[in-house]
């Protein structure tokens, strides 16, 4: 089984945006592959009382997630995306896959 994480832009978006563009990407996944696993990566829960900065709070729980994966799938304009970027390089240093759509289903 392969497990997939997916890196979408998500700022200046709401949840149910993200969610919704997440969807596709799942569904599109679902269609190319067989037999495979997805990682949730949309963190509901809130930084610690004493974070002082919340990007690198959400990118580390990022990485923490990405390192459980198999393959990282760039979603949408990602490269427009700090975050995004930053997760492409994190998966380009471990020697990950990555599988790159534009939001096309």
């Amino acid at each position: 089984m392969t497990t997939f994480y997916i890196v979408q832009p998500m700022e200046g978006k709401s949840d149910e945006q993200i969610r919704e563009e997440r969807s596709k990407c799942q569904s599109w996944l679902f269609n190319a592959f067989e037999s495979i696993t997805i990682i949730d990566d949309f963190i509901e829960e809130p930084a610690p009382k004493d974070c002082k900065k919340i990007f690198v709070w959400s990118l580390g729980e990022a990485i923490k997630r990405i390192s459980r994966a198999d393959v990282l799938v760039l979603w949408g304009n990602w490269e427009d995306d700090e975050r995004c970027t930053i997760e492409k390089v994190v998966a380009d240093k471990c020697g990950m896959p990555i599988i790159q759509n534009r939001g096309e289903c």
